[in-house]
């Protein structure tokens, strides 16, 4: 596992160029977006570049070579999921800092206090999607993951416009509101993260009898 963390983060580190421009845009990026969505972007950068070791992987036949090794199929799909999640968190870290020194420039701590609360629901929601990503292409491939991101992303977008015209005044979502209102303060959190930490770990699980079906 060790081994394989340190392949992927040599990986990242050899493309110190393209890193170097991530950071530069996320600094001018700081100074055009709001504080959440200026941290929920440095989750999304990160995630992608976790992504973007198993694309490598792939196309450069890599993922085959360590199989002739001692490394089995199922310990490098868990350090690539780990992997993934480690980035996310190294990108929440990040966009935390970002916040902070945005409000501290400003003089406008409250930017941080309306941050966190974001971040606290968008981090576990990247982290599962992050997760269904990885799985899609390890099940796919690069090639024929385009394919099928596509049609979930717009399967994505279609559900919520379709959300969106049937939830707003409804019985239904005034009663879950309600019984959500009525929940101790812990318990909705923890609710959400037991449920978004299952759904990883599902993932995980799933794309782990995936490659072990998959011939190279």
């Amino acid at each position: 596992m060790k081994g394989l963390l340190r392949k992927d983060f040599t990986l990242l580190l050899q493309n110190r160029s393209y890193l170097m421009l991530l950071a530069v845009i996320l600094l001018v990026m700081s100074f055009s977006l709001e504080g959440p969505f200026l941290a929920a972007y440095s989750v999304m950068i990160c995630a992608m570049l976790g992504l973007s070791t198993l694309n490598a992987d792939q196309a450069e036949g890599t993922m085959s070579f360590l199989f002739t090794l001692p490394v089995s199929r199922r310990l490098y799909v868990r350090e690539k999921f780990l992997f993934c999640l480690l980035l996310c968190a190294a990108g929440l870290g990040v966009g935390i800092g970002l916040l902070a020194a945005k409000s501290l420039v400003l003089h406008q701590p409250e930017l941080l206090g309306q941050g966190l609360p974001f971040l606290a629901g968008f981090f576990p929601a990247m982290a599962v999607m992050t997760c269904v990503l990885l799985a899609i292409q390890l099940r796919f491939g690069p090639e024929r993951s385009r394919v099928i991101l596509l049609l979930f992303y717009g399967g994505i977008a279609a559900l919520a416009v379709g959300l969106n015209k049937v939830l707003p005044g409804s019985d239904a979502l005034a009663g879950v509101k309600a019984v959500l209102d009525a929940l101790p303060p812990a318990v909705l959190p923890l609710g959400v993260f037991v449920l978004c930490t299952g759904l990883c770990l599902l993932c995980c699980h799933i794309s782990e009898r995936w490659i072990l079906r998959k011939e190279f």
